[in-house]
């Protein structure tokens, strides 16, 4: 029987989702990783900012975002977007979930035919955690 690489998806507040992992896992990642002493995430988050957001010291924000979760290790992906809009999707096989927030606004692809007017840039997030 294939185990599930998620243990749970928590909202333990309006501006974060946590898609904690069932054991502490590698990471391929755009975005710098906050890693444990192996080098490996024991979760995902995904964070809610304002438009106007700017940090300073974004690996920084990431342990304290992490840290007001409990969370020592951990990949942080951040949105204009509500966690609460994360799409969870498990793909056939179980051998995969993927899990996304999309913040364009419409959402549409830029290379399209079909952009609408006015279009306001955002970001995409995915992330696909695999067994």
């Amino acid at each position: 029987m294939l185990r599930r690489a998620v243990a749970a998806v928590e909202r333990p507040s309006e501006d974060i989702a946590v898609v904690r992992l069932s054991r502490a896992a590698q990471v391929v990642s755009t975005v710098p990783p906050v890693l444990n002493p192996e080098g490996l995430v024991e979760s995902i988050v995904f964070a809610r900012v304002p438009e106007d957001f700017n940090p300073k010291n974004v690996l920084e924000y990431y342990r304290g975002v992490l840290g007001s979760t409990g969370i020592d290790s951990g990949v942080v992906l951040l949105s204009a977007v509500p966690p609460r809009e994360l799409i969870e999707v498990e793909l056939p096989g179980g051998g995969a979930e993927v899990f996304l927030t999309v913040s364009a606004e419409p959402p549409t692809c830029l290379g399209s035919p079909h952009v609408y007017e006015p279009m306001r840039a955002g970001t995409v997030n995915i992330a696909v955690v695999v067994e």
